[in-house]
Order: C-alpha cells, then structure tokens, then sequence
C-alpha cells in the first residue's frame, strides 16, 4: 500500500508533457495496488500506463502487467488479443517476449481456445526464457508447455513439469500463483490423482 501510495504521488507530481514517463509511473502503481489487493484501482492505473506510453516495447511492458492482472482478477477473454498487440510492439527483447507468449499460452489454455496454439507458444516462451538467468520465467513457460502438452494427451510423466520442479529461485515475492507445485497439482487433479495432489 505504501509502495503503491508513493508511486500515485510521483505520478501525480510528473509534469503533463513528460507523458510517457506519466503513463510508466501510473502503471508502477498500478502493479503496486494490485500486490496490496486493490485489483479496480489497479485496472484503472494499468489502462491509464497503457493509453499514455507510445506504441513499442514500453507501451508492451506495461501491457504484460495488465495481462497478468486481466488473466487472474479480470476478463479472460480479452488476454489473447492483447497479448497478441503486444507481442507487435514487444521488439526484439527476449525478456519481454518470453514474458508474453508464456501469457498468450495460459490466455488460450484456460480459454480452451486452442490449446495447440497454447502449447506452441508455450514451446517459444521455454526457448526464450532458456536464454534468460530467470528460473522463475523458465518455471512459468514449462508449467504452460506441461499443462498445454498433458490436454493435448502427452499423459504423464510430465518432462516440461519434471523440469520446472526442479528450478529454485530465492524471492518468494508475487510468485504464489507462479509456484510450479500448483501447476503439478492441477495437472494430477487432471489424471485423477486426487490423493497425490492434495500431499502435492
């Protein structure tokens, strides 16, 4: 709340026609409120980043924070489409890109849109983030590729899961829902193996 209070405050003292770094503060509060349980004001402080900062990768970093807000507190429906426009405005940095197909995989995968098109675009995100010193963004992209692979009748085991429990990382801040022993979990409630995820 504090984090989220100082960053409105920058926002607010940003002179009007420094707009990009406006609509970047607004979004960093915007994740801050978020974190502290405000998803509306969030929502309203990501839109506003997203309306401010120019087309490219700024306008897409942003865009990947709205993205995670929408796929867990908010439309669902909306995250395939947005993801694919900021993947257009993403360049060529691989951090970002990793970041939003493993998006674009889990918006169509929990859709059940189109679960092959899940699992290709998770297969991109493990490449990309195979490139990166990020286990945390590694962990994500095999969850999906797991989750994507199992629905499409991969069975188990699970190699992309088997992989992706076998990554540590020390900061345990934001990563509830990107805990990799969640997604195990779910692929076992999949199997009809109730007992092992409820010990899971």
């Amino acid at each position: 709340e504090a984090a989220a209070e100082l960053a409105e405050r920058a926002r607010r003292l940003t002179p009007p026609d420094l707009v990009q770094q406006r609509g970047e503060r607004a979004a960093a509060a915007g994740w801050h409120a978020w974190q502290a349980g405000d998803a509306r004001r969030a929502r309203e402080l990501l839109q506003e980043g997203v309306e401010a900062c120019p087309d490219g990768p700024s306008r897409a970093k942003v865009l990947d924070k709205l993205l995670r807000l929408e796929l867990q507190t908010g439309d669902r429906r909306i995250v395939p489409d947005l993801c694919r426009a900021a993947l257009r405005d993403a360049g060529d940095d691989p951090r970002l890109r990793a970041a939003l197909h493993e998006l674009l995989a889990w918006g169509l995968l929990l859709l059940r849109e189109d679960v092959r098109a899940a699992a290709h675009h998770a297969g991109v995100a493990v490449e990309l983030a195979e490139r990166l010193d990020d286990p945390v963004q590694l962990s994500d992209a095999l969850s999906v590729q797991a989750q994507s692979e199992f629905l499409l009748g991969g069975g188990l085991p699970s190699a992309p899961m088997e992989r992706a429990l076998a990554l540590r990382w020390d900061d345990p801040s934001e990563r509830a829902m990107r805990n990799p022993r969640l997604h195990w979990s779910l692929i076992l409630q999949f199997a009809d193996q109730l007992d092992e995820a409820r010990t899971n």
